[in-house]
């Protein structure tokens, strides 16, 4: 059996050859065809593979790019080195298509004959590549606009801040000059006691909504890799106060505040960014309730704590969605 094998073996690589993946061919020092395999045959309109032999590019249906193809011939086989390269083509069925190719120079007894080649039709990976770098322009072009934006609204939340600040410095004396007429029976308008006591809280309620403001545009340029985290940026704080600062910044709607519950058993330290890390919190609450609304019940719980493995002391923070 063995013998017979290696009897037929040109029968067996005339069938590898005919089989093999991609485009394989072979041409003349003068850029003629001396075979090809099945794929390439087919690509060109020929029915057997031989059809190609004596032919040229000029006589394919990629003969407008023959030009292209037969020069990196030629630099092939005069340098004697292979070169891979993007060569465009047309097939028979008139589509257009992008090969990546490499050729090599053909030898026989340590001359150069003609050149090899083999080309793998990689039109649908490029069109891809395309796809995704237009998306990524478009994407690029999002982020840079809703920067700018964000970096925008910086500056009258700024000035909305400072007037905030300015009317919560007079504010008591404004209130005590009000009283001090009320009790003087000046011609004041009246203010209901529930009003009056209202707006003695409404300056602070609105300098932490500028500050949530802010804290919001830091997330968002966060996400957007447009704030550098500095060294100046680290620093030492107690965990718990970073969740409730979080909790406290975050924007729930109507009852949402009503699913969360911190379990501050053991409160610890952490070294590290406290805006990113209130930023993760953000996104976990998000995720939470998003869980929640999906699912029409739930709660969040928010356990923080201290434990020994090993002789280890280990600090932990977990959120818990549980089912109710």
């Amino acid at each position: 059996m063995a013998n017979q094998e290696i009897t037929n073996l040109p029968d067996y690589l005339e069938i590898i050859i005919g089989l093999m993946p991609g485009h394989v061919y072979w041409k003349d020092t003068n850029s003629v065809f001396l075979g090809c395999n099945d794929l390439q045959a087919k690509d060109a309109g020929f029915t057997s593979r031989y059809e190609i032999i004596g032919k040229t590019d000029y006589e394919m249906p990629w003969r407008e790019q023959a030009d292209i193809l037969i020069k990196i011939d030629r630099e092939v086989m005069e340098t004697g080195t292979p070169i891979t390269v993007e060569e465009p083509s047309k097939l028979a069925d008139g589509t257009d298509a992008i090969f990546l190719t490499k050729k090599v120079p053909f030898y026989h007894n340590g001359k150069i004959i003609g050149v090899v080649g083999i080309s793998f039709d990689i039109t649908k990976q490029k069109e891809t590549e395309q796809k995704l770098q237009e998306i990524q322009y478009k994407l690029a072009g999002m982020t840079t606009v809703s920067a700018v934006i964000a970096h925008e609204l910086r500056t009258p939340l700024a000035a909305l801040d400072a007037n905030a600040n300015s009317l919560q410095k007079y504010f008591p004396e404004l209130i005590k000059c009000y009283q001090l007429a009320r009790e003087a029976n000046l011609p004041v308008s009246l203010i209901r006691e529930d009003k009056f006591k209202l707006l003695s809280t409404r300056i602070e309620a609105m300098r932490e909504e500028i500050k949530s403001a802010f804290t919001f545009i830091d997330m968002q340029l966060i996400n957007l890799n447009y704030a550098e985290i500095k060294q100046g940026d680290v620093e030492i704080f107690s965990i718990k106060e970073c969740i409730e600062e979080a909790i406290i910044r975050y924007p729930f709607d109507a009852s949402q505040r009503d699913f969360l519950q911190v379990l501050d058993h053991h409160d610890f330290y952490v070294k590290g960014n406290k805006i990113l890390l209130i930023h993760l919190f953000f996104n976990l609450i998000k995720n939470a309730l998003y869980s929640i609304a999906a699912a029409g019940k739930g709660n969040i719980l928010i356990s923080l704590g201290i434990r020994k493995c090993n002789g280890l002391k280990l600090v932990y923070v977990t959120t818990l969605l549980l089912s109710s």
